[in-house]
């Protein structure tokens, strides 16, 4: 049996650890709220929600084509409001917190744990898209039609 040779052998090993912080946040005092970090101004409360302090009746459970014409109809501010994509809503998470829901809650009270998103999956094709999961923070995807799902509601930059 030979002995085998092994030459030019280089390894790398490429160790990264991140701590991913909760972004900072102010809160307008008009029913919206200014993410620092990104430009992007936030529905402070979800839909359906009332009152600055987000006390008034419960969140509402909306399908996708319905969450999509609530945030382009919305009047708040004096702005342009859209259904945030999955990076978007994805943002707003604190993932330091050790239990849900995984956000600012002084900043967004009352959060449900179910959001839409505006970003297509691509398990059903066209027919589905992504939502966040605010009491664990992981993403799932549903069928656009039949899902129900909280609605928050974003503008900018």
């Amino acid at each position: 049996m030979k002995p085998y040779k092994i030459e030019n052998i280089v390894v790398f090993f490429l160790f990264v650890t991140s701590q991913i912080l909760a972004a900072p946040f102010s809160d307008n005092g008009n029913g919206t709220v200014t993410d620092l970090a990104t430009g992007l101004l936030w529905q402070k409360c979800s839909w359906g929600q009332t009152n600055l302090d987000c006390s008034g009746s419960s969140a509402v459970y909306e399908s996708w084509p319905v969450a999509l014409t609530r945030c382009h109809g919305l009047t708040l501010a004096s702005r342009t409001w859209r259904l945030p994509n999955i990076i978007e809503l994805q943002s707003i998470l604190d993932v330091t917190k050790s239990s849900g829901p995984l956000i600012d809650t002084t900043i967004f009270p009352a959060t449900g744990i179910l959001y839409w998103s505006s970003t297509n999956s691509n398990s059903f094709g066209p027919t589905a898209a992504w939502l966040v999961i605010f009491s664990n923070g992981s993403v799932l995807d549903d069928l656009k039609l039949q899902g129900g799902s909280n609605i928050r509601c974003v503008s900018g930059p």
